[in-house]
């Protein structure tokens, strides 16, 4: 079923590197499994030159080294050697300031292109290390050998650097946990066995558009995938689909079926009769938002008055998948699926690679205060709806959010922030609520029904691994 979907779907806007970038699954990083084919023999054997990366045998090795890792050992070597002469107390500020150094030699030419379209997987193989989940030491720390860390024998995760540190944190490693790290590695693997398989990412999208806009939007996915998908949906009830292909394909999804739902959570009668919606992604990055661009069409396939869809990327690292680099991709016409294209929609895309109200204020066809609803200025940028996707607002560039919150709020269009987790909401919430922001939760941030169904693994937050 998903070999001929992935058929039918345009790509031109994704870089072929990306598109075909198979990131081994997360147990691979901390040595769980071979790297190369995710599988866990008796005995692993390690490579002598990094003393990261992990594999059956030498014809794995082999393979993986002219695949990949050629060009991260060195790499990793390098931030092994370095580590604690980099600034910061955790492992995500080294990372995050190693990569400033890597980029800078990559623009220099002394280090290949290639580093940075392997980046990804260079990253996890540096953020998602051991970490105590007791201590926070981790495998660069150097302060435990191999044979002394611990970790549950159930999901291959909750590590510990010690006995006695195993022993002091295992209680806290709950039942609840334990099945959302065995959840998010099941659909990891379905993931990556999907690509290898079909030689292509793993995506599932609705293909028919409705005949008209939904009085009431479904609650939750499962409502979701069963007016989206219907007979293919009563398969999986029926167990003839693995039991992570629906969960799966929240994780494209989930951004567009997430803007739907904020409208009608800002009440649909507003953006139900526009024949041109544009909706701006702040915070935009490669990583998340931006590939690959055809699930956004599911929008126009949920809104048939719509007969234009513009979605607009913000954010610094918006253009950082460009070849060669630019500070944006200027707004062009993307393919349509058939049935869009015999009902005459155009689905427009743009990526800018700047902080939000810098991108207002170099951008003079948005309107602020802009209350039209039929805004059909074919070179028109004015926003109908913004969107931001766990921004970190609360600790990254704090101030320079607060200038953009300020330039979105002088917008007066509605907006939606989501976070990863409740604290971060939270968090979010006050700054929001700091710079005047009219909250439609008076009582705080609301779950999100339409998040991924795949927990999202953070080991760097204790008790906190899984959101």
């Amino acid at each position: 079923i998903n070999q001929s979907i992935n058929q039918s779907i345009d790509r031109s806007i994704m870089p072929l590197d990306i598109a075909k970038r198979y990131l081994p699954i997360r147990t691979a990083y901390t040595g769980i499994c071979c790297v190369n084919c995710m599988k866990r023999p008796a005995k692993l054997v390690k490579c002598s030159g990094c003393k990261r990366a992990t594999y059956c045998d030498q014809t794995c090795q082999r393979a993986d080294w002219k695949n990949a890792h050629k060009a991260e050992c060195q790499l990793l070597k390098t931030f092994q050697e370095q580590y604690k002469t980099f600034p910061g107390s955790d492992l995500r500020t080294k990372v995050g300031f190693f990569k400033m150094i890597t980029d800078a030699k990559i623009e220099e030419g002394s280090l290949p292109v290639k580093v940075k379209n392997m980046w990804p997987r260079h990253h996890n193989f540096l953020a998602h290390s051991r970490v105590c989940s007791h201590c926070l030491t981790n495998d660069y720390d150097e302060c435990s050998s191999d044979n002394d860390w611990k970790h549950c024998p159930t999901c291959n995760f909750g590590w510990c650097c010690s006995e006695d540190h195993w022993e002091q944190y295992k209680e806290k490693h709950t039942p609840a946990i334990c099945q959302s790290y065995v959840c998010s590695m099941a659909i990891e693997q379905f993931l990556w066995t999907h690509a290898k398989t079909y030689d292509d990412t793993f995506l599932n999208l609705p293909e028919s558009p409705l005949t008209e806009t939904l009085k009431q939007f479904p609650a939750n996915w499962t409502e979701y995938f069963k007016l989206r998908f219907g007979p293919v949906y009563d398969l999986s009830v029926e167990g003839r689909l693995p039991p992570e292909y629906f969960p799966a394909s929240s994780g494209e999804l989930a951004q567009a079926v997430t803007c739907l739902y904020a409208m009608y959570e800002h009440g649909i009668e507003h953006f139900q009769d526009l024949s041109t919606l544009c909706i701006h992604i702040v915070g935009a990055g490669p990583s998340y938002e931006i590939i690959p661009t055809c699930v956004w069409e599911e929008i126009t396939h949920c809104l048939p008055n719509v007969k234009t869809l513009k979605t607009v990327f913000v954010g610094p690292e918006a253009c950082t998948v460009n070849t060669p680099p630019t500070d944006h991709l200027s707004m062009r016409e993307i393919e349509c699926c058939p049935t869009c294209i015999s009902q005459g929609r155009k689905r427009i895309f743009g990526m800018y690679g700047f902080t939000y109200h810098d991108f207002v204020r170099s951008h003079h066809n948005i309107v602020p205060n802009n209350n039209s609803k039929n805004d059909n200025e074919a070179d028109s940028l004015t926003p109908h709806l913004i969107v931001a996707f766990n921004t970190g607002m609360h600790e990254d560039d704090v101030e320079s959010w607060r200038t953009s919150l300020e330039v979105i709020l002088d917008t007066n269009v509605p907006a939606l922030f989501t976070s990863y987790n409740r604290s971060e909401a939270d968090q979010d919430y006050a700054i929001l609520k700091g710079v005047g922001a009219r909250l439609k939760y008076a009582d705080g941030p609301k779950r999100n029904p339409f998040s991924e169904i795949k927990p999202e693994i953070d080991t760097t937050d204790i008790d906190n691994g899984v959101d």
